[in-house]
């Protein structure tokens, strides 16, 4: 962002208040909930950011993949994870509710982050009837789906990794 003479902490301040709000709603109890919640949230934006990545110039698309590619949390948590849940089933149970709740936020803040007349190409400036309004929003879920439903797949492949009934 700074190579294109962009702020990135500015870039960043419209973002702000929902990412606290997220972190806050997402806390977690204890030290297991924690690392589910980095372990499943950072996996389902790196899948996202993958995604975006593609629509970049090839040289930067390498660039954006390689440092997505860095696993080394992930090893971590999933060793941590692994141990605990074969340890304490009861601990499982409670880590497969919250890694649901988790996707289930992460889904909504995705969803958030879309601009529904973007997405269908409806100028913001055009005044639509409710019905109008009502196919505008049809059509941009139309158009997420198959991310949303490629999100949801690598998450659940995630949480069984883990031992977690996703």
């Amino acid at each position: 962002m700074s190579e294109l003479g962009a702020d990135p902490a500015e870039q960043m301040n419209p973002f702000k208040e929902r990412i606290a709000v997220f972190h806050s709603n997402t806390t977690g109890l204890d030290w297991y909930e924690v690392i589910v919640k980095v372990y499943l949230t950072s996996g389902l934006l790196d899948d996202f950011y993958f995604r975006l990545a593609s629509g970049l110039d090839d040289e930067l698309q390498l660039e954006v993949e390689k440092a997505l590619r860095d696993k080394t949390f992930e090893k971590f948590a999933k060793r941590v994870l692994i141990e605990a849940v074969t340890a304490d089933p009861v601990l499982g149970s409670r880590l497969a509710l919250w890694g649901r709740r988790l996707m289930g936020d992460v889904l909504l803040e995705l969803r958030a982050a879309f601009d529904n007349r973007k997405l269908a190409h409806v100028p913001k400036t055009k005044v639509l009837t409710v019905e109008e309004e009502n196919a505008v929003n049809l059509d941009a879920y139309a158009k997420l789906e198959p991310l949303i439903s490629e999100l949801t797949g690598a998450h659940s492949a995630r949480m069984e990794t883990i031992g977690l009934a996703a």
